[in-house]
């Protein structure tokens, strides 16, 4: 059995569901990325073929190795080169830093935002105490080399309980002795006990933390213009190899010979991708070996192959072959650093950030002891407004929600038109006859630009794709095509006793796309034309108060904010279903004199007035807040955008 086919299936199923677009190599020798992973597919099970019938066994695994190795890395170049999938914003990797004055500030401010909240209710601590724990993140990831480690939790009894050496899912048959007192499952900390409220309460925690600060924080900007061009700052230099829709490649080297390594690593350079409209890209791949010393490899593979199928190289013949192509590919990357960068959505410009360190550089050492925020032991009993603990003021964190710092808060439908963007994935016809009645469908995706009514409005839910009006398939001469399994269905006149579940119509609505099958449709089709129906939320509105002139039922001291909604009668709530009780009831915000501050926590005391009673939530947030406010939804609306596909095309459409 090919052990690498099973393994590597699920990559080549996704690349090829997902109609990959031309890579630069691709252009360059007259080869799609589609034909590219057949051939290379192909000839993987050759070499298979070859190397299983060898005589010398242990060539033939050696050689098997090195060939699993190449199809690997040959799977993540086409990866890379795959083209845009889907469009995916983010925030930029300074957000945080850009806010606060200076190194010192923030870390401070990082220090600070590190609060744990003790509560009742963590599921992932079932197994070792009822659901005991707490959360102990920072506000937000700093932004240089750092390491932190938690050591103890002091109880106001004088009680410590200890941290794990290392984050790690505990060994389950024996996990007390493994993991010590707490239990870390990466998304929170469990007790190894049960607690309630007679237990002992914790009051503190213990750790480390330790930072070195780079000497120098150097930003290279780079375009499509760029390419064949290399970019000189402060003695730093960028060598733009490439510059596609969607990604960049460069090598990094330093003016004087340095090696770029000693002064930086991997993580220290930050590969960024911004838009037309100024919105930052998500990554969604990266290429840290030359491509060209991929298929460097691989031709190594074909003569070496070759060689051991006639009998003529040995083990050790293979061996030197491969030590002098590894030492001559080393010496040709001596001195620089290579980096391919692929995103989601078309890059306008790269920012390449470069964390530069050094002798000089300031290394930060603090011992730690970070308050905990204890919450009341049941989230059913019936507390006072005076039982909701305070916790002391933090430095301010800013609120990092995409929606929340979005520029525009909704669309128009001109802006719809200008700023939406569709994806096309022309369906896979594969060349083996043995696989002429498997299909690939083609994918008709879209995605809305980010706005603020995003905090309403998920993105599965911004098209109504199945209330699709007028929406057509056109052939080459642009008449109209037909679901043939549909034409066949009225033909039939048997409607009413067919399994329509078990028919494979043409065409398919899902909350992000259309997937469509051309075989199945009476002709081939080669356009699609409809009218999306778009949601929007135009009535989109902010009450805002300030601290001192809150509405009746809402109270803000120091971070903490209460809402009790047996007095606090907001214009609308988000709807939930009855099993949602906990769920925020309003998207409620605060601010200081700079922006949105984020949230620590949220708790809701659905039982504080009783049962089947309003209930009481309580929020807690970074910083020092000045104003209450709430974002209502109002009525929303549908509008309708027309589209217009070429479904000979693969890529981005009516996108701008």
């Amino acid at each position: 059995m090919n052990i690498y086919k099973v393994l590597g299936v699920a990559v080549v199923s996704a690349m090829l569901s997902a109609g990959c677009a031309e890579s630069k190599e691709a252009k360059q020798e007259g080869r799609t990325v589609y034909e590219q992973i057949q051939q290379r597919d192909e000839l993987h099970d050759a070499r298979f073929e070859i190397l299983k019938g060898l005589e010398d066994e242990e060539l033939g695994r050696a050689l098997y190795g090195q060939e699993m190795s190449n199809f690997q890395w040959m799977m993540d170049v086409f990866v890379f080169y795959a083209g845009i999938e889907k469009v995916e914003y983010t925030q930029p990797e300074f957000f945080h830093f850009n806010q606060y004055s200076d190194r010192d500030a923030i870390i401070e401010a990082y220090l600070q935002s590190m609060v744990a909240v003790n509560s009742w209710k963590h599921l992932s601590c079932m197994q070792y105490s009822n659901e005991q724990g707490f959360t102990l993140k920072p506000g937000f990831e700093f932004p240089f080399r750092y390491s932190l480690t938690y050591t103890n939790m002091i109880f106001d009894n004088g009680d410590t309980l200890g941290f794990p050496e290392y984050a790690s899912f505990p060994d389950m048959a024996n996990n007390k002795q493994a993991l010590g007192d707490i239990v870390d499952t990466r998304e929170e900390f469990c007790f190894t006990e049960a607690r309630d409220e007679k237990s002992p309460r914790p009051v503190a925690v213990k750790g480390e933390f330790y930072a070195e600060l780079p000497e120098q924080i150097i930003t290279f900007e780079l375009s499509a213009e760029d390419v064949g061009e290399t970019l000189e700052r402060d003695g730093f230099l960028i060598n733009v190899l490439e510059f596609g829709e969607d990604y960049y490649v460069v090598e990094i080297s330093i003016e004087d010979g340095t090696d770029p390594s000693k002064l930086f690593g991997n993580e220290d350079v930050l590969a960024e991708a911004v838009t037309a409209n100024g919105d930052y890209l998500a990554w969604r791949s990266t290429r840290r070996r030359p491509t060209s010393e991929v298929y460097q490899e691989n031709d190594l593979l074909e003569e070496v192959i070759a060689k051991a199928k006639q009998g003529n190289i040995d083990l050790e013949a293979v061996k030197k072959d491969f030590e002098a192509w590894q030492k001559d590919s080393k010496e040709a990357r001596a001195g620089k650093i290579y980096l391919g960068r692929a995103f989601n959505g078309q890059v306008e410009k790269g920012l390449l950030t470069l964390l530069v360190y050094g002798e000089e550089s300031k290394k930060v050492e603090r011992e730690l002891e970070l308050p905990v925020l204890d919450l009341p032991y049941s989230r059913t009993y019936e507390i006072s407004l005076g039982d909701i603990p305070e916790i002391e003021l933090t430095a301010p964190v800013y609120n990092d929600r995409l929606p929340v710092t979005a520029s525009r808060t909704e669309l128009n439908a001109q802006e719809i038109s200008d700023l939406m963007t569709l994806l096309h994935f022309r369906g896979y016809e594969f060349d083996d006859p043995k696989k002429q009645d498997v299909e690939t469908p083609g994918v008709i995706r879209w995605f809305y630009p980010n706005v603020q009514s995003d905090v309403f409005i998920e993105s599965g839910n911004r098209v109504a794709a199945s209330a699709m009006a007028g929406h057509k398939f056109f052939d080459e001469n642009n008449e109209p095509v037909q679901d043939a399994a549909e034409v066949e269905l009225k033909k039939s006149g048997n409607l009413e006793n067919t399994d329509l579940e078990s028919i494979e119509f043409a065409y398919d609505f899902k909350a992000h796309s259309i997937d469509y099958y051309p075989k199945r449709f009476t002709t081939k089709p080669a356009r699609f034309k409809a009218a999306l129906p778009v949601l929007i939320a135009p009535n989109l509105t902010k009450e805002s108060y300030a601290k001192d002139e809150l509405p009746q039922g809402a109270s803000l001291k120091g971070n903490r904010l209460i809402i009790d909604y047996a007095e606090f009668e907001p214009r609308e709530t988000i709807k939930r279903k009855a099993y949602e009780q906990e769920r925020r009831r309003n998207e409620v915000f605060v601010k200081d004199s700079k922006g949105y501050l984020k949230e620590i926590t949220r708790q809701s005391f659905v039982y504080a007035h009783g049962r089947n009673k309003p209930p009481v939530d309580v929020y807690y947030f970074y910083g020092e807040p000045e104003t209450f406010e709430i974002w209502y939804m109002g009525e929303a609306k549908f509008i309708d955008y027309d589209v217009d596909i070429d479904l000979n095309s693969t890529g981005t459409q009516n996108a701008k």
